[in-house]
């Protein structure tokens, strides 16, 4: 949310959800399902990538 500088208001309004939603998808202590996290990320311009590596 910073690098594009998104507020926490534009987030609620990019996702269409009640305040307390987007404050536990900020909480690093609480375990947000992946499909939340992934709609937040979308709404901030941005993806999750997962890659493998040989050890």
């Amino acid at each position: 949310m910073l690098a594009p500088d998104i507020r926490k208001a534009d987030l609620l309004r990019r996702l269409n959800v009640h305040p307390p939603q987007v404050d536990r998808l900020l909480d690093l202590d609480h375990e947000s399902r992946l499909d939340q996290i992934e709609a937040a990320l979308s709404a901030c311009g941005r993806e999750i990538v997962v890659t493998t590596r040989a050890a």
